[in-house]
């Protein structure tokens, strides 16, 4: 069983209703458009816009850095007439990176300030409305668009007993409880490892092993996960990386990530058109294709139909 994880709302009442999530393809689409959308309606308007991201981890940290990097360059040369624009980070801890050494929670709040982004740490939301999110001292921050970029829960199969992360508990061989023949592998499994890719492809790995071993009548072999490290990046040429003891951020740890990911690609055609575009774009600073698409109409649906979780 691999289902995957889905977006978690911690119990706030409008999350579902008025943020953007980034879990699936179709997430990553309307926050590849939506700015746009906005930008559009403050360029009529002829008023300031203001982009608001929950949450301090890596993927809040890496949005705020591209929206950043994307405003300041984009309302320069196409959206003249909006009067300003924001990046607003809110995380409800004492500091960014939680899960990162502290010097390199203090470089990720250094360079997104130095991106323009304004950060308040120790700001816990209570509830999202249309008009923006309510703090927890009862502060209204008004934005015209809500990224929410806290975390994600497990979405296993129903009937299954999971955690309070919505994992399912399982044996050190990653198999179910009371059914040593059902493996569950990547974030649906509850043996309390980070919900993130590398882990996931370790335990995959792990259980064909082991049903390979089935087969022959052999004894399955117990999950041992191999901490590879952590990375995040922040803008171009600025991210932060823990590999182990080794801690380093900047441009080396900037180059790290790329070449990571795009390791990780799937076909050396798919590996050389990414690192051709990425090059292209950190020397020219050009965006991309900005292409808006009707989603104010998509959005209205979404409200009438629950958040599809991804596989």
């Amino acid at each position: 069983m691999a289902t995957g994880s889905r977006p978690h709302d911690l119990g706030i009442p409008g999350v579902g209703h008025h943020t953007l999530f980034l879990k699936s393809l179709e997430d990553a689409l309307k926050i590849r458009h939506r700015p746009l959308n906005a930008l559009e309606r403050a360029a009529w308007e002829q008023r300031p816009l203001s982009i608001l991201v929950v949450g301090g981890g890596p993927t809040g940290v890496e949005v705020s850095g591209a929206l950043a990097e994307f405003l300041r360059f984009v309302l320069t040369r196409d959206f003249r007439e909006v009067k300003g624009a924001e990046v607003h980070l809110l995380e409800a801890g004492p500091r960014l990176l939680t899960a990162f050494q502290p010097d390199l929670s203090t470089y990720a709040l250094k360079a997104l300030k130095g991106l323009g982004v304004r950060v308040d740490l120790g700001a816990q939301v209570t509830r999202v409305e249309k008009e923006g999110v309510v703090l927890k001292n009862g502060t209204l921050i008004p934005k015209d668009l809500i990224i929410w970029a806290v975390g994600v829960k497990g979405n296993p199969l129903p009937g299954l007993p999971t955690d309070i992360s919505g994992r399912v508990p399982t044996d050190p061989f990653l198999r179910l409880e009371g059914q040593t023949e059902v493996y569950v592998v990547g974030d649906a499994n509850g043996l309390g490892l980070p919900m993130v890719g590398p882990v996931a492809i370790q335990e995959g790995t792990s259980a064909a092993q082991n049903l390979l071993r089935a087969l022959k009548g052999e004894a399955p072999l117990p999950f041992h996960h191999r901490d590879r490290g952590q990375l995040a990046v922040i803008g171009r040429g600025k991210a932060v990386a823990e590999l182990g003891r080794l801690a380093f951020a900047g441009f080396p740890a900037w180059l790290l990530w790329a070449l990571v990911h795009v390791r990780e690609l799937i076909g050396f055609r798919n590996r050389l058109l990414v690192l051709m575009n990425w090059a292209y774009t950190y020397f020219f600073r050009e965006p991309g294709v900005r292409v808006s698409w009707g989603c104010e109409t998509s959005e209205r649906s979404n409200q009438a139909q629950p958040h599809r979780p991804s596989g």
